[in-house]
């Protein structure tokens, strides 16, 4: 890997630290926002006992208080993963700001913001040295063709598995992007990046 430009490695660390930085702000926003919500049932059950029996002075919780709190939890975070996984596709709808869709944008929010922690760990660019070595070839073969397509990528990179990996790995660490025109489809070095792109092959090739 010593062909690697250092700026490319500082990337992948950079990009890498970014995920971690904002798995971790999920993790305590997810936190707060569960403990927020298990405030709003306590006092819910706590008023529904004293109603019910008439004892303001509750000393402990019923029986039923944690498998119902614990079932309430599970079936949020089953309603919102369906929820994710029916609209993943969908482009976001054209509705007005204030609307009744926000109650459910409220009720899903401590599971989506759990949901986005794996999210953020899972676009971490993990790379063996073999792999980064490719993938700076990859990127200056994308830079070289100007706009291939994954087609006539695969004459240079036969194994298909990892060349999908590695385009992934580009566009997560914002080299490049995926384009369409002309009825077909190519990648090309985002042109924010072809300032710094072009100190990096300078610094390799010297």
């Amino acid at each position: 890997m010593s062909d690697v430009p250092s700026g490319f490695q500082r990337r992948v660390a950079w990009h890498n630290r970014h995920c971690w930085a904002a798995a971790a702000v999920s993790l305590l926003g997810a936190w707060l926002v569960w403990m927020f919500y298990g405030a709003i049932f306590t006092g819910a059950v706590l008023v529904i006992e004293a109603v019910r029996t008439g004892d303001t002075n509750l000393l402990k919780s019923p029986v039923w208080f944690y498998p119902v709190g614990l079932g309430l939890v599970a079936l949020l975070l089953l309603w919102a993963g369906l929820d994710r996984w029916v609209h993943r596709f969908r482009l976001p709808p054209d509705r007005p700001i204030i609307g009744w869709h926000l109650f459910g944008d409220v009720l899903f929010l401590p599971a989506r913001m759990t949901f986005a922690i794996w999210e953020h760990l899972g676009a971490r660019v993990v790379l063996t040295r073999h792999e980064r070595g490719e993938a700076w070839r990859l990127l200056r073969t994308i830079d070289a063709m100007e706009r291939p397509s994954v087609a006539t990528l695969a004459y240079e990179f036969p194994d298909g598995r990892l060349l999908m990996k590695l385009l992934v790995a580009l566009q997560m660490l914002g080299w490049i992007d995926l384009y369409g025109g002309g009825g077909e489809w190519y990648y090309k070095v985002r042109s924010s990046e072809q300032h710094d792109l072009r100190e990096l092959l300078e610094t390799s090739a010297g």
